[in-house]
């Protein structure tokens, strides 16, 4: 990794060191400055996502690893990973398994699939995403789509977007924990994305927003661990914004808060009320119930549009 220096437009220039490690530490002023922003946003009020779970559950240097941000290993076997490639390659329209690759950097997990190809369930799920999006909405046929991902982590949705959709004109990459912010910025830069994916830390996205047409919100496994305010804030942002369509994949079947005395709130009537009606709900695997019951980490995608 060579040390290049680039003016990220976001006040600060970014330095990818020769060793990650070097960058990607818990004390570096980066890191620090988000931290002291964040702390009294109104969408950072955490229930699960403390810094006693981020201690435990993330090394900043393995970020791409089975942590807090995508389980790989948990749950899951060499089959599951066999039976999930398989009806990944059986509806990927797109043909995106064969364009994208893959490694084993900052500790992802890849898993050989018959001497012939190599996946992640990152790279797994992104090309379920993205198909699932394009069946629903065209999105490879729009003419230049601008998204926004919310609670886009260290940037793994965006990174495959860019690499995706090449009329992609802006996926804006946002998180309401620092962390998630600071990886982002690190991850994208160096896989080369900074020219579609922008990074915008918390306390900057209602300005930056202003004025701008926003064609889809997406958020992955993000609101069913943050709180009924959080997610308040993030939908009257995208109401606000008249996004068009808002892409939600829970964690389990409902549409459930986590709050912070360990009780779950439906966020649906949330929803409905900034003016999202349900256009789609169905399981990922939407095509196998055998898969939907044995394959990597079986969940629901709810697409929603805007009244």
């Amino acid at each position: 990794m060579n040390g290049i220096t680039q003016n990220t437009g976001l006040g600060f220039e970014l330095v990818l060191p020769r060793r990650a490690s070097d960058y990607l530490r818990s004390d570096h002023p980066r890191l620090q400055e988000l931290q002291r922003r964040y702390s009294d946003h109104p969408a950072a009020r955490h229930s699960v996502w403390s810094q006693q779970y981020l201690a435990t559950g993330l090394r900043l240097d393995k970020f791409r690893g089975d942590n807090v941000y995508v389980h790989q290993r948990r749950a899951a076997t060499h089959a599951s990973y066999i039976l999930t490639a398989h009806y990944v390659q059986s509806i990927d329209k797109l043909g995106l398994l064969s364009k994208l690759d893959d490694d084993s950097l900052f500790g992802n997990h890849l898993v050989n699939i018959d001497g012939q190809l190599s996946v992640s369930r990152e790279l797994l799920d992104a090309v379920l995403e993205i198909n699932f999006l394009d069946e629903m909405i065209g999105l490879a046929r729009m003419s230049s789509p601008v998204i926004l991902d919310i609670g886009a982590g260290y940037g793994r949705l965006a990174h495959r977007l860019v690499q995706s959709i090449p009329n992609l004109r802006t996926v804006f990459c946002t998180d309401a924990i620092p962390e998630s912010t600071f990886l982002s910025e690190f991850y994208l830069r160096f896989r080369g994305c900074e020219s579609k994916a922008r990074v915008l830390p918390l306390d900057e996205v209602e300005d930056e927003l202003q004025d701008r047409s926003i064609d889809i919100a997406i958020n992955v496994h993000s609101f069913g661990e943050c709180t009924l305010q959080s997610i308040e804030w993030w939908l009257a942002l995208a109401a606000t914004n008249r996004i068009k369509y808002l892409f939600i994949v829970p964690n389990g079947e409902a549409l459930k808060t986590w709050e912070a005395d360990d009780t779950a709130v439906d966020y649906l009537p949330l929803l409905l009320e900034h003016g999202y009606k349900l256009v789609v709900k169905q399981p990922n695997y939407v095509l196998s119930p055998a898969v939907q019951k044995r394959g990597l980490y079986p969940c629901y995608y709810y697409l929603f549009e805007r009244n």
